[in-house]
């Protein structure tokens, strides 16, 4: 049986922010901005301690509407909680806009490295 949750910026469905995490495979979805990362960043850092050493997870970014600075802070920091953790997280489908925001900030390398091929 596979876990499903999705779970709001406040701990609820949200139409802002999003997380939905099914085993290994996650999505976010909605606006990751100044007044919805922290409590993303809570929750992702919550699925990755429950996530099992060594595992291979993917984090899809197909349903992100909008990112600011702010979200590409978020996922850099998810990226480096899971390193750091033993776990391998890969990022798919960064809205353009998002990686354009990473070539600017000169932070394109990390995220790319965390892109699936």
């Amino acid at each position: 049986m596979s876990q499903k949750a999705v779970v709001g910026a406040t701990g609820v469905v949200n139409p802002d922010a999003q997380l939905e995490v099914a085993g290994s495979s996650w999505q976010l979805r909605g606006e990751l901005r100044f007044d919805t990362v922290s409590e993303l960043l809570k929750k992702l850092t919550a699925a990755l301690g429950v996530a099992s050493a060594g595992a291979q997870l993917q984090l899809d970014l197909a349903g992100v509407s909008r990112a600011d600075s702010a979200g590409l802070a978020l996922l850099l920091e998810t990226l480096g909680i899971a390193r750091r953790s033993g776990r391998s997280l890969k990022i798919v489908n960064a809205p353009a806009t998002l990686r354009t925001l990473a070539q600017i900030s000169d932070v394109e390398t990390m995220l790319l490295a965390a892109q699936a091929s």
